[in-house]
């Protein structure tokens, strides 16, 4: 979510203080709220983490082989990306885990938004791996060394299905926006969080 839309949602408020009797700029948020029950959660979650270790253990099996292909200058840099990636997924998912049974749009963005921009983003660069990978095995005779190639390159796949797998999985999850009224009466009235200019 871009900083402006995020701004967007919040209105600035001035409360007295009760402990120094001062006033204080506050945010109250005044975006659209969301609900998505335990078990779906759950499910997705479990989904993405398990997505998540599996592009892990690819990429740690990827960077251990000593495959040619893991040098090659137009290979590389696709296998070296997965590490943003992967960070990000990371962070969707423990946000994803500690939602409450109402969230804000705020909360969606970094949590199952995290997980689908991550999640995309695994599937495109373990899908460059895997076809630049394949063009290194078909201009070299790496007859050698092919076992570790086809691992290096498995990797590459893996990755790439698990982005998708886990996308999938985030962009399924039922998640239903409230109604204004009912979601009016249970928000509470200011964030509690300091606005710092």
């Amino acid at each position: 979510m871009r900083r402006r839309e995020m701004l967007n949602l919040f209105v600035t408020e001035y409360q007295a203080d009760p402990a120094t009797g001062k006033e204080k700029r506050v945010a109250r948020y005044i975006g659209p709220w969301y609900t998505l029950e335990k078990q779906p959660r759950r499910a997705c979650t479990l989904k993405c983490a398990a997505g998540w270790l599996l592009c892990l253990a690819a990429f740690i099996t990827a960077g251990m082989i000593p495959s040619w292909a893991g040098l090659c200058n137009y290979v590389v840099p696709w296998y070296i990306l997965c590490l943003l990636p992967l960070f990000y997924l990371l962070l969707g998912v423990i946000k994803l885990a500690r939602l409450k049974p109402e969230f804000t749009a705020v909360d969606e963005s970094e949590s199952l938004g995290y997980i689908r921009a991550s999640s995309l983003g695994l599937a495109a660069l373990g899908g460059l791996w895997s076809i630049t990978t394949v063009i290194f095995l078909l201009a070299t005779d790496r007859a050698m060394t092919l076992p570790q190639e086809l691992i290096f390159l498995g990797c590459g796949v893996v990755t790439a299905t698990m982005g998708v797998l886990a996308y999938l999985a985030a962009r399924r999850a039922p998640v239903q926006a409230k109604e204004k009224e009912a979601a009016a009466e249970t928000a509470p009235e200011t964030t509690g969080e300091e606005i710092i200019s």
